[in-house]
């Protein structure tokens, strides 16, 4: 089935999500940049498409179902807790949260606390990296959520 450029990321998801089911991968770990580890690749994936779904909204006003695209991005976040990628897709759903309000969208109650998120170097929706060392390999070290400042990079 070919599906609209728009639900891409949504479908991109749960595909990635039943591959790593299929073969029994641990996407909730860090990878550290490990390109060579499949797990790693389909997080690649993840985060590729929640920054489709993001810009998507927010820059090219898609119109997306507000309840089912924040639960796939919490989802997803849920899944890359132990990445620090986690910080980003927060600020994701933060910002469609907010833009949403701008547009008089319906917030879902559960999301209504991302209208006060505090947004930091590290948790900036428009920020994009796989991995810690790629940040640092870019002099980016600012982008290192604070928890993570204390881990060496390869």
């Amino acid at each position: 089935m070919v599906y609209p450029f728009y639900e891409a990321p949504i479908k991109e998801i749960e595909d990635i999500l039943q591959e790593a089911g299929n073969e029994r991968l641990d996407l909730t770990r860090d990878y550290r940049g490990n390109k060579n580890e499949k797990g790693f690749q389909l997080q690649c994936a993840m985060i590729r498409a929640t920054r489709s779904m993001y810009w998507n909204y927010v820059l090219f006003n898609v119109h997306y179902s507000i309840d089912s695209m924040l639960e796939i991005l919490r989802a997803t976040n849920k899944i890359l807790r132990k990445h620090p990628i986690h910080h980003v897709i927060e600020g994701r759903i933060a910002a469609i949260v907010q833009k949403s309000q701008e547009r008089s969208k319906q917030i879902p109650a559960k999301f209504v606390e991302y209208l006060f998120f505090e947004f930091h170097p590290w948790n900036n929706p428009d920020v994009n990296y796989y991995s810690l060392d790629e940040l640092v390999e870019k002099g980016r070290s600012d982008l290192v959520p604070p928890e993570y400042r204390h881990v060496e990079t390869s």
